[in-house]
């Protein structure tokens, strides 16, 4: 009976044995792979440690490519930055100059792509030199944005992060840009990267002074006006203009900053009288409105440059509907470029349409 058993407590032992010397070796592998996975998460916060963010390093070790240097000087204000140079350094037979303010975000890749699939899509054939201004930020994808700029070259890159507050100094940079290596184009015409501009239509209403409501000037703003203004004085808003910036209790007439023509001479203009004022934030009320009040150059209403629209605005030839503001969502971009694009057969429509008579009956 015991030289029966005596096996199986012996294979018991075994097997007991066995089990911790599994054990053991898998604790001793796991202790392995623990080491080797800490050591790999201190080299990669090394190399990230020993590599500056992208909104730091310098532009040249992203693009390889030629910047020019620019600065934007104002009273009592001084700011120095690089831009990129464009490969054809003149605008010759150029129509307009389309300066279309984006930024570097990673969202904003596909936004660009749906604009240059829609309207823009449409510039070379009217002679539009078109580019988007960018800046950086921490949120750059630098590889996508380096492919972008190789496969399009219609991208400006200013050496400057992006901000609400860094939007008058892009703007400033959209006006150098311009005078530098784009001046011989007839017209200047900044947009925001959420506007869709329908191209023959715009032309129709130049070849008619936007209804006569530019005959003789000599310089001019065509946009949606904006007066009746007064300065936020609370340091807690997003739109605070303290008094040394800005001391009268109005502001001038100016610009909804989303869109905004105006002849080539006039840019020179505007960014000549910068020298004279103080720095604002607020870039629209600065460059549309502050610049062009002492040069006497009138800001006009274009009730074609808008929002939204209701199909009655399609009637007219050509219809009034010319610029859109939309959203940065590229199916909205679609959308409203697809709306933009009938608003001439839907006015065809509704021209045509047998109008009914509304008649009371009596009794």
């Amino acid at each position: 009976m015991l030289s029966s058993q005596r096996p199986c407590r012996i294979f018991r032992r075994r097997d007991g044995l066995s089990r911790q010397i599994v054990c053991t070796l898998l604790l001793f592998n796991t202790l392995f792979w623990l080491f080797i996975l800490r050591r790999s998460i201190q080299h990669c916060q090394q190399r990230r440690a020993a590599t500056p963010p992208f909104h730091t390093r310098p532009p040249e070790q992203l693009y390889g490519t030629d910047f020019d240097k620019f600065n934007m000087t104002l009273k009592g204000f001084r700011f120095e930055y690089k831009m990129t140079s464009p490969k054809r350094k003149n605008c010759v037979n150029t129509t307009i100059f389309l300066a279309i303010m984006s930024t570097g975000d990673k969202a904003m890749h596909v936004q660009r792509e749906a604009l240059r699939n829609t309207y823009l899509s449409k510039a070379a054939y009217y002679n539009i030199e078109y580019k988007f201004f960018i800046g950086k930020s921490n949120t750059t994808r630098p590889d996508l944005l380096q492919k972008e700029v190789k496969q399009y070259n219609d991208i400006v890159f200013i050496d400057m992060v992006d901000s609400y507050a860094n939007n008058s100094i892009k703007w400033n940079a959209m006006y150098q840009y311009h005078q530098s290596f784009c001046h011989e184009a007839f017209f200047f015409m900044k947009v925001d990267d959420d506007v869709i501009v329908h191209f023959p239509r715009l032309w129709q209403w130049i070849e008619r002074d936007f209804g006569g409501i530019i005959i003789g000037q000599r310089d001019w703003l065509v946009c949606q006006k904006i007066q009746g203004v007064q300065p936020i004085r609370d340091p807690n808003n997003k739109w605070f203009v303290p008094k040394h910036q800005f001391e009268k209790d109005w502001y001038p007439p100016y610009c909804n900053g989303y869109a905004v023509i105006m002849p080539s001479e006039t840019v020179g203009k505007l960014l000549e009288e910068a020298k004279h004022h103080q720095f604002m934030k607020m870039d629209d009320v600065f460059f549309t409105g502050i610049l062009t009040e002492p040069l006497n150059i009138t800001v006009n209403h274009f009730i074609g440059i808008g929002g939204d629209f209701e199909i009655d605005i399609c009637r007219g030839d050509p219809p009034f509907q010319t610029v859109i503001h939309s959203e940065r969502r590229p199916k909205t971009i679609y959308a409203k470029y697809y709306k933009l694009e009938k608003c001439a057969v839907i006015a065809k429509q509704l021209g045509d349409a047998t109008v009914i008579p509304h008649v009371d009956y009596e009794g």
